[in-house]
């Protein structure tokens, strides 16, 4: 044992059972290893696994999406599997994707409910296992080499996630704890530029006198740090959903809000000249180089406006704050001089 994907731990179930469990699993083509607890506590554990012919026909039945090596990604079909690139396994399924299938083929078995008391009509054999507690549980299982793999790569040395760990991560966890870990990565990124304006800040703080422009100057770089960091996460948010799209699993909901937010329906009123879109490298209006500069430099003048108008707010209100104080020090010299 050591090479499944998917473990199933039942607990006190019949040798009759388990033995049907296990030809029920075989009928569909999947690789069964069993072996009993050492303890003698009634406890079996059976590995699943399987090869590359039943996980292709069913990657084929429901249409998984992949991308060859060159062009979009496309519905999986097997007489094309010599235009997908493998992995360094050599399946040209990556790790989470086996586990998906597998997953789902087991969880597609119906039993008779001819051959056991309980079931009933349409209801799964992983269901009816579990809701009479003949299955204790039944989990995925980690490859070890690849995980010692992130472990090596990724430490606390090292802990700067590259595109090509992201693209690790997502070949074995899948889509959602990819994104998850390559969001971490950009804001982690990110807050290094803040941090080192921290530390600019933190040491011209023990000079009394430059308190308002630090508050201004604070305001006005935390404002254009979020807006940066936003945008670069949403820049490569859009490019990583652009490489995995069609792979979203599981979630046609999901596949669909992103699809849609990836390629916007071009507006009638917007005058653009033809060019290569940055994210999805087809032909499409764009916005003209000499346009894009004229927007920053608008943008540029009016974002100036704006910090004026703020340091000015600013400064009035400290300037406000320095006349209260001197009322109030006005103020408590009068009931002092009172006899």
């Amino acid at each position: 044992m050591g090479s499944g994907l998917i473990a199933l731990v039942f607990s006190q179930a019949p040798v009759t059972l388990r033995k049907y469990v296990q030809r029920m699993l075989e009928s569909e083509g999947i690789i069964v290893e069993m072996e009993a607890s050492p303890d003698d506590d009634g406890i079996v554990v059976a590995e699943l696994s399987a090869d590359f012919a039943v996980l292709a026909s069913h990657a084929e039945k429901i249409g998984l999406k992949k991308r060859p090596r060159e062009g979009p990604p496309r519905p999986f079909q097997i007489q094309d599997n010599d235009s997908y690139e493998p992995d360094a396994t050599g399946h040209i399924f990556s790790e989470s994707e086996r586990l998906m299938l597998l997953w789902q083929i087991i969880h597609e078995i119906q039993a008779n409910e001819n051959d056991f008391e309980g079931f009933e009509p349409h209801q799964t054999l992983m269901a009816w296992l579990k809701k009479n507690g003949h299955l204790e549980d039944y989990f995925p299982l980690h490859n070890a080499e690849t995980v010692d793999g992130f472990l090596r790569d990724v430490s606390i040395t090292r802990p700067w996630l590259s595109d090509d760990i992201i693209e690790r991560l997502h070949d074995y966890f899948g889509d959602r704890i990819a994104l998850y870990f390559a969001f971490l990565s950009t804001y982690t990124t990110c807050l290094v530029t803040y941090s080192f304006f921290g530390a600019i800040m933190f040491g011209l703080s023990f000079m009394p006198e430059l308190k308002p422009i630090l508050s201004l100057a604070v305001a006005m770089f935390s404002s254009w740090w979020s807006t940066w960091t936003l945008q670069r996460w949403y820049q490569k948010n859009v490019r990583l959903i652009f490489d995995w799209r069609g792979i979203i699993l599981g979630d046609r909901t999901d596949e669909l809000l992103f699809e849609k937010r990836l390629v916007e329906d071009i507006r009638l009123e917007f005058i653009g000249e033809m060019g290569q879109d940055e994210i999805t490298g087809k032909e499409r209006p764009v916005t003209s180089p000499e346009d894009a500069s004229q927007r920053g430099r608008f943008s540029f003048i009016v974002m100036g406006l704006y910090f004026i108008f703020a340091a000015g707010v600013i400064f009035s209100l400290f300037a406000f704050e320095d006349v209260v104080k001197a009322w109030a020090a006005d103020e408590d010299d009068e009931v002092w001089a009172d006899p």
